[in-house]
This record gives C-alpha cells, sequence and structure tokens, in this order.
C-alpha cells in the first residue's frame, strides 16, 4: 500500500457542494492548466441559495452525485480502481468525502482538503463533536495538504489540530479579465453598495442603520441580492427614512457583476460573521473600495484598514457609521489610491495562481492540455 504514495498523479478529481460562477471560473483555469484530466463531483445540482437563471457550469468537466446508501458509489469506485487519481473535497461532512479520505489516506494516496473558515459561534452537541475531533484527527494526520481560503482559515483550522506544515494558504482567487479595474469617478454623489444574499449573517440591516446616521450626507445604497430578509429590509429602510436612497436591484447575474462593482464607490459587506467573502475580492479587483467587518475573512485576509479600505466591528452599526464617515469624508484622489492598492492585492491572486499551487502540491509536470 505504501509503494502508492511515490505514483505519478494523472488525474484530479474535485468535490463540490454545489455549482456557482465563482467556481467555475477557477474550474475552467485548473482544467486549463494543471496539464492532467480534471473532473468536478457536485454533491447537489444546484445552490437553493443563489436563484441564478444563467447556467454558472462552464468551461470544465463535471458531474452530479448519484447517491446509493447514502453514498456516491460512482466516485468511490473511480477512486478505488484507479491508483493514479488524486482528490480534492471541500466537503468534509459528505459521507463520500469521509470514505475517500479514510480509503486514500490509509494508502498514502495524495488527498487534499479544502475549507474556508469555520463559523466560531457554531454550536454542536457532544457526540457529534467527539466524532468530528476523531475523523479530523485522522484526517489531518493522512492527507497530504489542507488548502485554507485566506490566513483567518489557516489559524483557525491549525486551532483544530491540524499540523502547520500541512496547511496551505489557497484564498479564493478572481478572474481579472472579468473583473477589470474601473472606479467610478463620479464624485459629485457617494454611492454605496451591498452584494449578497438577503440574510441576517450579511449584515445589511446593520449598513441601514449606519448610513441612516448620515442622513444630511448626500448618497445613494445599492443592493444587490435577495434573500429572507427583504421584506424586512425594505420594512427597516423605510422605517429610518431611507427608502428614497435605497434601490433594490434584486438578484444579479455574473455578467452584471462587473457593471456593478463599476458603478459604487464604496461595497458595505458587514457580516456579523463570513467564512470568506467573494464579493469583497471582487470589488477590490473591480475598483470600487471595502468597507467590511473584521469577522468577514476576505477582509480580514487582504484589507489593511485606511490603506486599500476599511475595517469595522463586526454586529456593531456604531462601528459601521464611523468607517462610513471616514469614507464620505475622504477626498475622491485619496479614495482612488486605495482602489488602486487593492487592485494590486487582487493582482496577486489569478486563478492561475491556484494551478500552479496543485501543481506545486501534487508533483505534476508544466501544464499541457488534457481532457477526460
Amino acid at each position: 500500500m505504501a509503494a502508492d504514495s511515490h505514483r505519478q498523479v494523472r488525474a484530479l478529481e474535485w468535490v463540490c457542494h454545489s455549482p456557482s460562477h465563482y467556481n467555475s471560473q477557477l474550474f475552467a483555469v485548473l482544467s486549463r492548466e494543471l496539464g492532467i484530466p480534471f473532473r468536478v463531483h457536485y454533491t447537489e445540482p444546484a445552490s437553493v441559495r443563489h436563484p441564478w437563471r444563467e447556467s454558472p457550469v462552464h468551461g470544465h468537466t463535471h458531474r452530479v452525485y448519484e447517491r446509493r446508501w447514502g453514498v456516491d458509489t460512482t466516485l468511490l469506485r473511480l477512486l478505488r480502481s484507479d491508483p493514479d487519481r488524486a482528490l480534492v473535497t471541500g466537503c468534509w461532512q459528505d459521507p463520500t468525502s469521509e470514505l475517500a479520505i479514510l480509503h486514500l489516506a490509509a494508502r498514502g494516496r495524495p488527498v487534499l482538503l479544502f475549507n474556508d473558515t469555520p463559523d466560531p459561534f457554531r454550536r454542536r452537541g457532544l457526540v457529534r463533536r467527539v466524532a468530528r475531533s476523531t475523523f479530523l484527527r485522522l484526517a489531518f494526520r493522512g492527507v497530504r495538504a489542507v488548502l485554507a481560503a485566506g490566513i483567518p482559515a489557516v489559524e483557525a483550522i491549525a486551532s483544530m489540530g491540524c499540523p502547520r506544515e500541512k496547511l496551505v494558504n489557497f484564498p479564493y482567487f478572481v478572474d481579472l479579465v472579468q473583473y477589470p479595474f474601473r472606479p467610478n469617478p463620479d464624485a459629485n454623489e457617494l454611492i454605496f453598495g451591498t452584494c449578497g444574499r438577503l440574510h441576517p449573517d450579511k449584515g445589511v440591516d446593520l449598513a441601514l442603520r449606519a448610513l441612516a446616521s448620515h442622513r444630511a450626507r448626500r448618497f445613494r445604497y445599492l443592493v444587490a441580492g435577495d434573500g429572507p430578509e427583504r421584506g424586512r429590509l425594505q420594512a427597516l429602510a423605510r422605517e429610518l427614512g431611507l427608502a428614497d436612497r435605497v434601490e433594490w436591484l434584486g438578484w444579479l447575474e455574473a455578467a452584471d457583476l462587473p457593471r456593478f462593482y463599476q458603478r459604487v464607490h464604496y461595497l458595505l459587506h458587514p457580516a456579523r460573521f463570513e467564512p470568506f467573502g467573494v464579493p469583497v475580492v471582487e470589488a477590490m479587483a473591480s475598483g470600487s473600495v471595502v468597507i467590511a467587518s473584521d469577522l468577514t475573512a476576505a477582509a480580514a485576509d487582504r484589507i489593511r484598514d485606511g490603506e486599500n479600505g476599511l475595517l469595522h466591528a463586526a454586529g456593531n452599526a456604531d462601528s459601521l457609521a464611523q468607517a462610513i464617515g471616514r469614507a464620505a469624508e475622504t477626498p475622491a484622489g485619496e479614495r482612488l489610491d486605495m482602489a488602486r492598492r487593492a487592485r494590486d492585492v487582487a493582482e496577486q491572486w489569478p486563478p492561475s495562481r491556484a494551478a500552479a499551487i496543485l501543481r506545486g502540491l501534487l508533483k505534476l509536470e508544466a501544464a499541457g492540455a488534457a481532457a477526460l
């Protein structure tokens, strides 16, 4: 069995929860640049949280789980029958992934785990805590690496018992062509924006309360997204006297997002907790200065307060109001300088860097075209 650890990786299987436009951008690049056959196994055909009209799947070979007795036997048979296949999974609690991780790790075959920042507020019962701790101890011991989505995730997963030498910083990447740098040059009216699902965790209610304290200023607030909180948030905007300042844009398709970011001077991402926060990195690439909570992992990872964005205390509307006040008083030239510095950070993490990291971990040769 130990001989498997010396075999050349000739194909990579990746387990992902459901399709998204972000994932498709990354997977398309990996398909082109890894130089070996690459396939994605989605545990679900679509995300109920993201009602895209256009299919987010493009540019990569994929399939959807077909479960029997609670597991996808197709993937398990594939991994058992071909010792030259490696696995990356972002679904640690998926029974299929758990079986695959234990099987491959016991044989010294390459397994990589992917995870963003775990929720520090989540509570589990005793039995689940013990079972999870036991599984993670075995998994961390046997896998080749754990891909952590940014430095906050690196630190959180290290605290869960993962050896630091196995942790690899693998944050969310941004397509710099799809999101060109085009900041809004209009200085007559400040435009704030938020992009994401309207859920209590996202903190849009905090943004409304913070903006209400600046009613004397001239501004608009564009809310791109939908979700269970929309009605309550619209009522709150009316209560705060902001009904004529807020535009509810609804859910935007991927093709509309670059134009949205280019409209807003400041992207507000006041999450009470956010495991990463893709809108943060998309906005930084596009020229919108980000104002985000310190429990938004992407912001903690990428933003240096006052240099390339602004941070505020999570869950605190007064702290957010202070950050908005700082933004409103920032001259247009200084805001543009902040936006340029944010773009510089975004340019450090193109999707091609993800492919390079994986090639190094899997000990692959230079990239070349490959197809399943």
